[in-house]
């Protein structure tokens, strides 16, 4: 096996700069919303999760992702 020439290393960087320029931000997953009964919208404040947290959401992430229910 041949190592790569430069020309080759150019053609991979472009590929991973392509890669990491249109990859596609993390997207949540509704595994809280199975562990603990409730809806997206308990914690955030779109209906469809993510972005921003309602106070119960803030609470619920301050608690290490555990309901504190008195």
């Amino acid at each position: 096996m041949r190592p790569l020439n430069s020309k080759a290393w150019s053609i991979w960087g472009l590929a991973l700069m392509l890669l990491l320029l249109f990859a596609a931000p993390a997207q949540a997953t509704p595994y809280f919303a199975a562990q603990t009964d409730k809806a997206c919208s308990f914690c955030h404040v779109n209906p469809n999760g993510g972005q921003a947290l309602t106070k119960e959401g803030y609470a619920f992430r301050a608690n290490g992702f555990y309901l504190d229910e008195d």
